[in-house]
């Protein structure tokens, strides 16, 4: 499982648990309004994956040759396209890949080291 808000105070009142497992490091996430799933990036497991609200399904889109894991996680809505970027450290290693939702199609669209990670 997996606790939302558990350290914030101000909205202690919409605190939940997600019945999900599988998830030891998420450092980035998305949210899937049209199939209630959560993208997440999770640098512990080097994948990023989508889970299911209910706990019904969980997906890997993409993993291997994560470098350091992944360090940022946005789904496209029309598109329906994920798009992370990955750590390194050297930044010329660093780099922007996208994949489908469903994991195919995985591609990096820049590897130069030219964008700025969370460090």
């Amino acid at each position: 499982h997996y606790v939302l808000n558990d350290e914030d105070p101000v909205s202690v009142e919409n605190r939940g648990t997600l019945p999900i497992g599988n998830i030891t490091g998420i450092v980035a996430f998305d949210f899937d309004v049209r199939n209630q799933e959560l993208v997440v990036g999770d640098s512990q497991s080097l994948v990023i994956a989508r889970y299911k609200l209910d706990g019904s399904e969980y997906k890997v889109i993409a993993d291997g040759d994560m470098a350091m894991g992944p360090d940022g996680v946005a789904l496209d809505w029309t598109t329906r396209n994920v798009f992370w970027t990955l750590a390194a450290a050297r930044p010329e290693d660093r780099r922007i890949e996208v994949a489908n939702h469903e994991g195919t199609a995985r591609r990096t669209i820049v590897s130069d080291g030219t964008y700025i990670t969370r460090d």
